[in-house]
């Protein structure tokens, strides 16, 4: 195995721990929706990612009602 891919440690999630939050990447676009740990950034070039594309009308509108939602709860935090 490829020493780039070995995970690096990490924390688990706990409410009071330094991983409290959700950290969440996906977009859609055409009825698709991209996911996966890739970041939307030019340094995500050099990283081992992965990225998921689903071509799901259903599920992108599923997912760009879930997006609003955060957009509306989170747009004056």
């Amino acid at each position: 195995m490829s020493s780039r891919l070995v995970a690096k440690p990490s924390a688990p999630y706990s409410p009071d721990g330094p991983h409290d939050f959700m950290h969440n990447k996906v977009l859609v676009c055409d009825h698709t929706v991209a996911t996966g740990s890739y970041n939307f950034s030019t340094n995500a070039e050099g990283n081992a990612e992965n990225q998921l594309h689903l071509h799901a009308p259903e599920l992108a509108n599923q997912y760009a009602s879930y997006i609003d939602t955060l957009l509306t709860t989170y747009r004056h935090a």
